[in-house]
């Protein structure tokens, strides 16, 4: 395969013409020094449960207060529990009373 250039090729991004490099808005967000790197949930409908699984960055280098909350229509479902020091995720199984599928 060559790189030649050819009139009838598209090149950067499709309709923008001869467009290179960054092509949209940039920013920067900061962020507290203790985050969360991933939080998955996984809903069982038979058993009307979510398991929420909450990753961190690395091994805690202290004990972490996490809160979550889950709003329903009725009361809100909630969490508050510690991420223990050298701990790298934290799960929980929640119940969702009469979820709606």
């Amino acid at each position: 395969m060559d790189d030649k250039r050819r009139g009838f090729t598209l090149y950067g991004k499709p309709s923008y013409g001869n467009a290179r490099g960054i092509w949209q808005t940039i920013y920067l967000e900061a962020r507290g020094q203790d985050y969360l790197d991933q939080i998955h949930f996984t809903s069982d409908i038979d058993s009307s449960t979510v398991k929420i699984k909450v990753y961190l960055p690395g091994y805690a280098e202290k004990d972490l207060s996490f809160n979550i909350t889950i709003t329903t229509e009725n009361e809100p479902i909630l969490k508050d529990t510690i991420i223990s020091k050298d701990q790298a995720n934290f799960e929980w199984v929640a119940p969702i009373p009469n979820p709606k599928l």
